[in-house]
Parts: C-alpha cells; sequence; structure tokens
C-alpha cells in the first residue's frame, strides 16, 4: 500500500472503505491439474484507492491481518491527526468473520452490509425453501405469495421502528393446508433468526443511506487489472486535487436508480412525519422498493 497515495485520498474526502473477495481474477485450472486455482479469491478493499491481498480459507485472524495493516497505513497518512482512530463508514458482505474483524480493528467505525449480499442471501435461502415455484412456475404461481415475497424485498428500505407494521413478517400468506404454507413458515423464521436477532441486526437497513454496493467487475489478469485499477485510482485523485468540487459521476441508470431510491424515502419520510403511516402503506412502499433489490441468485 502506498502511504503518499492513502494519504492523498483522506486528503480528498475517504469516507468508505468496501471490501470482497473476487473470484474472476483468477484463471480457470486445466483439466488434470491438482491446483483448482478458481477457488481462490483475491481479496479486495475499495475506497478512493484499492489493494489486494489474495487468501484462501479466510479465518477472523486473517482479516485482521488485512485490516489492521491498512488501518497503520491510514494513521500514518492523516497528517492533521496521527494516530488518529479512524471513524469511516465500512462496508462489507455478510461473512462473519470479516464482521468480527472490522470490529476488532476499526471500533469507530460504522459497519454495514452491502444490499446486494443481502438479496443474495434472502434469494438462495427462498429457493432453498422451494418457494420459488409459487413466484415463477405458472400452474403453482401463488399472487399472495408473489405479494408476500415483493414486501419482504422492499423491507431493506424501510425504517427499523416500523417493522411492527409490515403484515408479511407475521405470519405466511397462505393457510396452512396450502403447499406454500410451509417454505414461507420456514423463510419468516429464518429471517427472525438470522436478520432479526444476531450479530446482523444492525447491518442491513439501507433507509435514508446512500446505497454503496460490492460489485465485482469482470477482470480476467490480475497483474494487468491491479495495474489497471492503481493507474485509474491515481488519475482519480489527481483530477480530484485540481477540482474539489467536482461529484463522481455515476452511470446515467445508476444516478436514475440512486435518485429514484432517494425520492421514494423522502416521500416516505414525508408521511411519517405527518403520522399517516399505516399497514397498508408500509406494505406498498416495500413492495415498490422491492425493484430496487435483486431477484436472481448468482
Amino acid at each position: 500500500m502506498s502511504t503518499t497515495t492513502l494519504q492523498r485520498a483522506i486528503n480528498n474526502g475517504l469516507h468508505v472503505l468496501i471490501a470482497d473477495g473476487i473470484h474472476r481474477f483468477n484463471p480457470r485450472s486445466k483439466r488434470g491439474s491438482g491446483a483448482r486455482k478458481e477457488e481462490r479469491q483475491l481479496y479486495t478493499i475499495h475506497g478512493a484507492c484499492r489493494g489486494g491481498f489474495e487468501v484462501r480459507h479466510k479465518t477472523e485472524d486473517d482479516y485482521v491481518t488485512v485490516f489492521g495493516k491498512l488501518k497503520e497505513v491510514l494513521q500514518s497518512a492523516n497528517t492533521e491527526e496521527p494516530g488518529e482512530e479512524p471513524r469511516l463508514r465500512i462496508v462489507v458482505d455478510f461473512e462473519k468473520a470479516a464482521i468480527k474483524a472490522v470490529r476488532r480493528v476499526f471500533p469507530e467505525c460504522s459497519l454495514e452490509g452491502c444490499c446486494w449480499h443481502l438479496s443474495q442471501a434472502w434469494v438462495r435461502k427462498r429457493n432453498t425453501f422451494g418457494l420459488l415455484r409459487f413466484l415463477r412456475k405458472r400452474e403453482q404461481k401463488e399472487p399472495r405469495v408473489v405479494r408476500w415475497w415483493r414486501t419482504s424485498k422492499g423491507i431493506p428500505f424501510l425504517p427499523k421502528d416500523i417493522l411492527h407494521l409490515v403484515n408479511a413478517l407475521r405470519t405466511p400468506p397462505v393457510e396452512e393446508e396450502h403447499p406454500a404454507y410451509d417454505p414461507c413458515k420456514k423463510f419468516l423464521g429464518y429471517f427472525r433468526n438470522t436478520w432479526m436477532l444476531g450479530p446482523n441486526e444492525d447491518m442491513w437497513c439501507k433507509y435514508r443511506k446512500d446505497a454503496e454496493n460490492l460489485w465485482n467487475p469482470p477482470l480476467v489478469n490480475l497483474i494487468i487489472t491491479m495495474r489497471s485499477l492503481t493507474a485509474q485510482a491515481e488519475a482519480r485523485l489527481h483530477r480530484m486535487e485540481m477540482m474539489p468540487r467536482e461529484s463522481r459521476a455515476l452511470r446515467r441508470r445508476d444516478q436514475i436508480r440512486r435518485e429514484k431510491v432517494e425520492q421514494a424515502m423522502d416521500r416516505f419520510e414525508r408521511l411519517r412525519d405527518r403520522q399517516f403511516i399505516i399497514t397498508v402503506l408500509v406494505g406498498r412502499y416495500c413492495r415498490k422498493m422491492s425493484r430496487y433489490t435483486s431477484d436472481k441468485a448468482i
């Protein structure tokens, strides 16, 4: 890691670290070879600049080493307050070892999960419980389950203090005799035990927060890619130094998506201020926001 580069990043408003493992850096193994290269990952930390570590079968101590080194460089690069405890917003996937390590190394930072990884976890569990056939297959499609699932998918964009108004979290949408009842009940149990309790309960709410996702770029060559990322980071930092008031440009579709999410949450917040919140409005809002979360597992 370059202390100079990190110092420039801090001076230009470094405020978010995003960490995730990327598979696509590694080439596929040849048939008959002993090693399986594609099983390895390059663990990358994204911010105003990027660095990577390739680690297999990662443990909490491995993550502590990664984040500990990063913390040392961040503290040494902070010329205004050397050694000061970093206060950043850190976005990670929901890997337990990484979460515990970040909390150990960065106790003063806010920690939250990635919305895309959250939707992936929910969709995979939905498919495991056998709910997909009630949402997609024409002969088995159940409108009540479709409505219930759309409501559930929009919950990350809902304030946590009004989750009690979400009917979808109380009971399955069908009667006990219906074949979809047990899968829905299992998903509700999974949601309560995994996301309403335990270490993840404060990490997934995205209400009134800027969306930062851990998208893995489709890069194939490790050396070329890392050089490219370094060059891009240097160029971006130079541009920020030359034009400090310029905002970062997003792809048009990403900008439109962000604006729609923010507008929807602003409207919902105005309803909250007027105390117009009822169960029907909460469900309608969740179903509308569900379009901004992925419905496919990869």
